[in-house]
């Protein structure tokens, strides 16, 4: 199909013929039959010389000389296309179809050449891991980008920069001397195409007299979206994606304890509202040109915009209230919390924003065509910003309170530095939308509400789980073992129960007289034996690493077998060193000097 795409530019540019449906149908008709007929020769003729299964290997078997016979096809075929696209070179088109042909030409034989050095040298590379992963995914690559590079930069434009970009195109159109591939455009034949460019309906910018209108009329600069808004959304754009990446390089070491002790669930949600709450700004903020879909101006700016920021802040302050919860009113913040909470932050939040919906949008947010804008009421704003301060105001009392956390992993540090970017964000929000009432007509105020939102809600995401997240890329096994060792000699109650079931990982309320790092906390590393609170009342730390039971030096006898591993009378315990075999287990081979065994 891409060969006949070349085709057609060559039958239109240099043959000077139509490619007109009946065309297209006839090139379809003698793909799918050329390639119909060779797959089915293939399938009569035996698997021995093909394809086959082979049971003992429970693989499928192609043969090298099938892998030949279809390389070799495809390069003549793409030899053949290479005169194509060397007889495209004359075009003089100002859409640049030429370098297009050959940016896809030179991908199909960078595939190609991959193929035949996978299929030819690496024979069984379907048995190993690497070579088939690497083929799948060049394959993927290849026929994506070939998709992208034809049709992808028209719809990022039809995106951000609409009208404008039509209007240019239609100029381009009109101005190239070269007898173009487009015939028709919607009904338009290229000699009105010049007069039509120039006219108000395909320009995607309100009249300039229009627009010093209304900067007079309002005190401002009234500026309409341009290549800046777009360099906007991009910039926020890739911020989100940096932190995205950064959350499944999380998920893809949620073993590793500091990282699975941070909530990661609760931490991918706020950062999932952040994200929807960007999109709710492109349109809300005045990035976009407000044309077809982004006419719907509540969903924009209530059910998106609002009601994400609103999830964002109430997931932070649920976070909050977990921390208060454990170390101040000792008590758990299990799974179930956690569903009661995110049911309680979901109705009051959609609640919130349907009561919006079913306002008047002339008292909330409505679509002014005259304008092309989405109007958004100063009564609607301040009740929004009304219901963030009180929010937030809650939330500094459970600040407060935890101010008396002593744990060393930093909690009450991190809640004041979030707090404090919330309320930063807050701050500027008020005076963007109280003091510059239309800065959505404004492209530097417009921009900087965008940006703002961009890096507050990031930084939080960055700040609850960037640590742990560079830790275990640059000082992994160093920095957990420092981690497990604070844990232990926490002297507050720990906030953190270290599981490997599949509830993960949880809150958890602790005794409020410990003694020491094993009482009433449920360490289970690995899942093997657990220090359990009861056996532990009689623990004496003999030196700094290590501890044995009273009954170990007083040679009092017991069974055993009722006892947890950690606590039997034969066994000399150290702390669990992340380089041992398997913690907590009695898995070496022999007894050391002494008798006992050293974990």
């Amino acid at each position: 199909m891409t060969i006949v795409r070349f085709y057609a530019l060559d039958r239109v540019f240099n043959q000077k013929k139509s490619f007109t449906t009946r065309s297209n149908l006839i090139a379809g008709v003698v793909v799918i039959i050329l390639n119909v007929v060779y797959c089915l020769v293939n399938q009569l003729i035996s698997g021995a010389l093909t394809v086959e299964f082979v049971p003992s290997l429970e693989a499928c078997n192609v043969t090298q000389a099938f892998r030949i016979a279809a390389l070799a096809f495809q390069w003549v075929l793409w030899a053949g296309c290479g005169i194509l696209i060397y007889r495209l070179r004359n075009i003089q088109s100002s859409f640049n179809e030429f370098r297009e042909s050959v940016a896809i030409f030179a991908v199909i034989i960078a595939l190609l050449i991959e193929s035949s050095v996978t299929n030819l040298y690496y024979k069984y590379y379907i048995l190993e891991q690497s070579r088939r992963i690497e083929k799948t995914v060049m394959d993927a690559a290849a026929s994506n980008a070939v998709v992208w590079l034809i049709i992808g930069y028209p719809v990022l434009m039809c995106m951000f920069n609409h009208r404008a970009y039509e209007k240019k195109w239609l100029e381009r159109l009109a101005d190239d001397s070269h007898r173009m591939i487009y015939a028709r455009v919607n009904g338009t034949t290229l000699s009105d195409i010049k007069l039509n460019a120039g006219s108000g309906e395909n320009s995607n910018q309100l009249p300039i007299e229009f627009m010093s209108f209304l900067s007079s009329t309002f005190g401002i600069n009234a500026q309409n979206p341009d290549s800046a808004d777009t360099i906007t959304i991009a910039v926020s754009g890739a911020v989100y994606g940096l932190t995205g990446i950064m959350l499944v390089y999380a998920w893809c070491n949620y073993s590793y304890r500091p990282i699975k002790a941070k909530g990661l669930t609760w931490v991918s949600l706020i950062y999932l509202s952040a994200v929807l709450w960007y999109i709710g700004n492109i349109g809300a903020n005045g990035h976009m040109w407000v044309t077809g879909a982004w006419t719907k101006c509540k969903i924009w700016v209530i059910w998106l915009r609002v009601l994400f920021c609103f999830v964002f802040a109430t997931l932070n302050i649920a976070r909050f209230y977990a921390l208060d919860r454990v170390f101040n009113q000792k008590k758990p913040f299990t799974r179930r919390c956690s569903l009661v909470a995110g049911v309680v932050i979901i109705v009051f939040n959609v609640v919130y924003c349907l009561v919006n919906q079913l306002i008047s949008d002339r008292l909330t947010v409505a679509f002014v065509a005259s304008l092309e804008v989405c109007n958004v009421t100063q009564g609607f704003r301040i009740a929004a910003l009304a219901i963030q301060w009180v929010m937030w105001a809650g939330c500094a009392v459970l600040i407060f309170r935890l101010r008396n956390i002593q744990s060393s992993f930093n909690e009450f540090r991190e809640s004041v530095i979030i707090f404090a970017v919330i309320i930063a964000l807050l701050t500027e929000s008020t005076v963007t939308y109280i003091h510059f009432k239309y800065y959505t007509l404004q492209k530097v105020h417009r921009i900087e509400k965008t940006l703002m939102d961009t890096v507050a809600s990031n930084l939080i995401v960055w700040l609850i789980i960037g640590y742990p997240v560079a830790m275990s890329i640059f000082r992994r096994q160093v920095y957990e073992r420092q981690w497990i060792e604070r844990l232990a000699n926490d002297n507050n109650k720990t906030a953190y129960e270290i599981t490997s079931n599949h509830a993960g990982t949880t809150y958890a309320k602790m005794r409020e007289n410990s003694e020491t790092a094993f009482n009433q906390s449920n360490l289970n590393f690995e899942g093997n034996e657990t220090i359990n609170s009861d056996y532990a009342e009689n623990v004496e730390f003999i030196d700094p690493g290590s501890l044995r039971t009273n009954s170990t030096l007083q040679g009092e006898a017991h069974n055993e077998d009722n006892l947890p591993m950690a606590l039997r009378t034969n066994l000399h315990i150290r702390r669990p060193m992340l380089n041992s075999p398997n913690m907590f287990s009695n898995a070496y081979p022999g007894l050391p000097p002494g008798g006992r065994r050293v974990l």
